[in-house]
């Protein structure tokens, strides 16, 4: 995968996990890694919480400097 789609589809794993998730990237430990991997796990799409971890660490980045998130 080259560097801009890695950055696309992070940055689209992290967006819905905001939306979707309540994901807070500013948080030290969060369950939502954990929550997309049940969500995979039931869909039939196993993948690790340590890899989806990966991704939305990578999508984070790249949100702006200024992003807070909704409380």
């Amino acid at each position: 995968m080259e560097g801009r789609e890695l950055a696309s589809l992070s940055k689209l794993l992290t967006a819905i996990a905001i939306h979707e998730y309540g994901y807070d990237p500013t948080q030290r430990r969060s369950p939502i890694p954990q929550a997309i991997q049940d969500t995979c796990d039931k869909l039939g799409l196993p993948m690790s919480a340590d890899t989806i971890r990966k991704y939305l660490q990578i999508g984070a980045k790249h949100l702006p400097k200024d992003w807070k998130p909704d409380k």
